[in-house]
Formats: structure tokens, C-alpha cells, sequence
């Protein structure tokens, strides 16, 4: 699967299954601190 930040777009890489190219989302670093109203549930993608 492809991982993307929710916020900026940003390409996160690859997480398993690695034979699947559907895209999932998460936040990266730079993110973090602009998404102070999310669960952790959310921030963990």
C-alpha cells in the first residue's frame, strides 16, 4: 500500500502488503504539531 499524509500529500513510502498499490493515509512529522485537535486513533493512521 501507498501511505500519503492526510494534511500535506506528502509521499510516506510503502507499508504492507507491499503487493497491493491501494493508498492508505497517516501525518507526517511536519504535520504533527498543525493537528493538535486529532485522536491518537486518528494521528496513527
Amino acid at each position: 500500500m501507498l501511505k500519503w499524509c492526510t494534511y500535506c500529500q506528502e509521499f510516506q513510502g510503502e507499508v504492507p502488503p507491499f503487493d497491493t498499490l491501494a493508498s492508505t493515509h497517516g501525518i507526517c512529522q511536519n504535520c504533527v504539531p498543525h493537528a493538535e485537535h486529532l485522536t491518537s486513533r486518528e494521528l496513527l493512521g
